[in-house]
């Protein structure tokens, strides 16, 4: 939920992200922005790319990182 009150803020203007190549079960589900509906949403360009094969016990990640991509008024 914070990050969702920091987007909303207009306060972020990067994103970083880590992608574990692991997949996990369970019902407990969360997602990187939890809350109302953003309107306008945010829209992130990939900056950098990073590709760890040893990470976590050799099942690699991906190491990501965005910028935030202004918005053009019409």
């Amino acid at each position: 939920k914070i990050y969702h009150l920091l987007l909303a803020a207009g306060v972020v203007d990067r994103l970083y992200l880590t992608l574990a190549n692991t997949m996990l079960g369970g019902e407990i589900f969360s997602s990187i922005l939890e809350g109302p509906l953003l309107d306008p949403g945010s829209k992130f360009h990939l900056k950098s790319l990073y590709y760890d094969t040893v990470a976590i016990g050799g099942a690699g990640q991906l190491l990501l990182s965005y910028d935030l991509t202004p918005l053009t008024k019409p």
